[in-house]
């Protein structure tokens, strides 16, 4: 597995987006001062502000734009069947958990026809996508045709596909899952990984972002 370095993980980059300004300013974030010096109060975020899971049928929609205000990066999950086959699909759930022993996390919703094989795979690799790989994070996003038709792939631990031009590269033991609502969460060992200098594909509010130059 060429480029790979076997079970260390010195460092896991966090991308960051330089966020606009708000627009105007927020009435119910006042700025104050006192002896302890500056603190934001906070305190009018009460129940009525705050949405609850019983205030309406559309309370998934709002759950989730507010849920896109946390800006992320974009990755493609690859496998392959037991047949051999590649598989792969976009996420955005992906973060670390620990550095020692290296671990990672990533979440598949219950609903997708992949999910049996994800959890069935002994690995499969994370790939970070670049900021000029939006195309690729479309072609995964979708659940039919053939994704990697075309595409140029390196072979990683297991003959998991590796996806070319991509910011970072994990190759992941499938060790443990959780259910988690109406999702099953991965929690899996890093057995490789490689990275290279480039700028990362963020997804904020339902868009793709680029990092401020």
């Amino acid at each position: 597995m060429s480029r790979f370095f076997l079970c260390f993980l010195s460092w896991i980059m966090v991308f960051a987006l330089d966020a606009p300004p708000p627009c105007g300013d927020n009435p119910r974030l006042r700025q104050h001062s006192n002896t302890r010096g500056s603190h934001r109060d906070v305190s009018s975020m009460t129940q009525q502000t705050v949405q609850q899971p019983d205030s309406g049928e559309d309370f998934s929609r709002r759950f989730r734009n507010a849920l896109g205000m946390f800006a992320t990066g974009i990755t493609v999950v690859t496998s392959r069947t037991p047949a051999g086959d590649p598989i792969g699909l976009t996420v955005n759930s992906f973060n670390s958990v620990s550095l020692d022993p290296p671990l990672i996390v990533w979440s598949l919703s219950n609903d997708l026809p992949s999910r049996p094989l994800f959890e069935g795979c002994e690995y499969y690799a994370i790939n970070v996508l670049a900021e000029d790989q939006a195309d690729l994070s479309q072609r995964f996003a979708g659940r039919m045709g053939e994704k990697f038709a075309g595409l140029e792939i390196d072979d990683g631990l297991g003959g998991v596909p590796l996806l070319k031009g991509c910011c970072a590269r994990f190759v992941c033991r499938n060790t443990v899952r959780h259910a988690g609502g109406d999702h099953v969460l991965f929690v899996s060992e890093v057995v490789g990984f490689d990275r290279d200098e480039r700028a990362p594909l963020l997804y904020f509010g339902g868009n793709y972002r680029r990092l401020a130059p």
